[in-house]
């Protein structure tokens, strides 16, 4: 589809990689291998977070992370503690035999995790993480530790970031109701880029 262009604030990506830091725990000494292409606005995660803890970032080439053998001998070289990528990427790895002998630590998002390929890294990896965030939001709003045989939902927002359930009136609702889902705080992004009308809209 046609891109809708949010203007995001530098302060709403600090706040985005310092959450995310202390959410999933990374460390200095902690090794980060880049699968995202730089188009896609998820690396930003995996470019900046290393930065700021002065840890190691190495940075695979587009057609390496979109061949399953190539990724699991990168990985397999070496070593890394965490990964961030689409379900989609997961499967791929899991399908050309990798069994996550290094532990490493699993960031899952951009797509919907099927409840097969949750169980399946929950059973080889001590630390799996569901991400969400809609193109209005600063990458993720909301992270959930993923765990065996437990039920996958998007989970809680990330620090300085506020998740509201409402219904056609604005009112929020109680739990266990549906409604539309909202979010406030640093997370938001400034508005849709020249679509005045869609931001007052949205936003």
């Amino acid at each position: 589809g046609r891109p809708k262009g949010v203007m995001v604030e530098h302060g709403s990506l600090v706040n985005f990689l310092c959450g995310m830091i202390t959410t999933t725990a990374m460390e200095t000494m902690d090794r980060l291998l880049s699968v995202t292409t730089y188009m896609f606005d998820i690396c930003y995660l995996e470019f900046f977070s290393p930065l700021l803890l002065g840890s190691e970032l190495i940075v695979l080439s587009d057609e390496s992370s979109r061949d399953g053998q190539a990724l699991l001998s990168m990985i397999e070289q070496t070593s890394p503690d965490f990964i961030q990528a689409t379900p989609s990427t997961w499967q791929m790895l899991l399908e050309v035999g990798w069994e996550n002998r290094e532990d490493i630590k699993v960031l899952s998002g951009g797509e919907v995790i099927p409840e097969v390929l949750k169980e399946k890294l929950t059973s080889i990896s001590s630390s799996v993480w569901n991400l969400y965030g809609p193109t209005e939001a600063t990458i993720w709003a909301t992270s959930q530790q993923l765990h065996l045989g437990e039920k996958i939902s998007i989970g809680s927002p990330l620090p300085n970031t506020g998740v509201y359930i409402i219904d056609e009136n604005t009112n929020i609702l109680p739990i266990g109701v549906a409604g539309e889902l909202c979010i406030g705080g640093d997370q938001v992004a400034r508005g849709y880029l020249n679509r005045e009308e869609l931001t007052k809209e949205k936003f």
